[in-house]
């Protein structure tokens, strides 16, 4: 189950597609820790929906998922003009380092936990 929506105006709102429950949640923690504000999602889908009523600060996705993929999400976004510019990190246990080439986008590989919250604040925008 998702968390409420937090609000927008200057919190990192990082919006978390996993579907792996455990690491779901501990990725949750450790965001939370460093300070962000956390909304975590099972699959790509809800994340999707949940997109008509807040736009998050950056969206980190789990590379392989039933349903919509990390990849296939990432495509989704860009193609949309109100998504297009929402900073996305993926996520993989897989250590496939073609992975940034081909997707065009930042990689974290599990479980780096440090270095996913160092990239969510490399990619967010400066107040």
């Amino acid at each position: 189950m998702a968390n409420p929506l937090p609000p927008v105006g200057t919190t990192t709102v990082v919006f978390v597609a996993e579907d792996d429950a455990e690491f779901r949640r501990a990725l949750g923690e450790t965001l939370a820790d460093a300070g962000l504000s956390v909304v975590l999602f099972p699959n790509a889908e809800k994340l999707l929906r949940s997109l008509a009523g807040t736009i998050p600060t950056v969206i980190v996705t789990d590379v392989s998922m039933p349903g919509l993929s990390g990849p296939e999400l990432l495509s989704v976004l860009r193609l949309d003009e109100r998504w297009r510019r929402i900073p996305v990190v993926v996520m993989t246990a897989n250590n496939d380092t073609s992975l940034p080439v081909r997707l065009d986008a930042p990689v974290v590989y599990k479980p780096d936990t440090d270095g996913l919250v160092a990239m969510i604040q490399h990619l967010r925008p400066s107040s």
